[in-house]
């Protein structure tokens, strides 16, 4: 049984049987195997970093006066 027909094999014997011509459908078919393998993983990885992102962060202010001046109720009962 002979095995897979590959360039990694025996390279001399592939590209002598290919007459010097790239095997162009093999090309092909690898470069959209690779496009679709990197769009899925940027897209994954762009969706775990917008999850990152999307986050609620709380800041303490110093110069905040309190409830007392804030919300009171000063300002519902003018008419």
């Amino acid at each position: 049984m002979a095995g897979p027909r590959t360039p990694l094999l025996r390279p001399d014997r592939y590209f002598r049987a290919q007459d010097g011509k790239p095997p162009l459908a093999h090309a092909a078919a690898v470069v959209a195997v690779v496009t679709i393998g990197v769009a899925a993983g940027m897209a994954v990885l762009l969706d775990q970093f917008a999850a990152a992102l999307d986050t609620p962060i709380t800041v303490d202010n110093p110069a905040y006066p309190g409830d007392a001046f804030c919300e009171d109720g000063t300002f519902e009962q003018t008419p």
